[in-house]
């Protein structure tokens, strides 16, 4: 049994996972002895917009939009002193002398970098001689530095 150069074509193109521009061109009917007994072969499109079974076709995957990239969060936060004196400070998410975190101190007119939570997050403490708490700022991913004020009890996060 003979087959038909156009068959064949078909064949191989609708086989593609990848369509390459394949014309599919129908034999008039009464053209040849081929066409008054086979009828013309029917090729089906796929039914899911276009991709073949085995990955998609290249032009979908251009027409689709980008995912939108995954928002960056930082590891440091800036901290800088706008006051006269050396000011002691206590990193930690709970009260001072209370609970895990670690104390230091912030010298007058410096700047230094401090590092984040995994989530972006920081809470400093402004403490006295004792340890006590006086204020404290909670840091989110979006601040980028944070400054001991002149007078040497509060903060402001940029």
């Amino acid at each position: 049994m003979s087959k038909s150069p156009l068959l064949l074509i078909a064949l191989a193109c609708a086989s593609s996972s990848v369509t390459l521009g394949c014309i599919m061109l129908q034999r008039p009917i009464g053209a040849g002895s081929m066409a008054s007994k086979n009828p013309p072969a029917q090729v089906e499109e796929p039914r899911n917009g276009g991709n073949a079974s085995h990955g998609g076709s290249a032009n979908n995957a251009a027409n689709s939009a980008p995912a939108a990239p995954a928002k960056m969060i930082p590891l440091t936060i800036e901290v800088h002193s706008d006051c006269s004196k050396t000011v002691p400070v206590f990193y930690g998410d709970g009260k001072p002398g209370f609970s895990s975190g670690r104390k230091s101190s912030i010298s007058s007119n410096s700047i230094s970098s401090e590092a984040r939570k995994t989530d972006g997050t920081l809470t400093i403490w402004i403490i006295d001689e004792h340890e006590n708490g006086l204020s404290n700022v909670q840091i989110t991913p979006d601040n980028k530095r944070v400054t001991v004020n002149s007078d040497c009890k509060s903060f402001k996060a940029e």
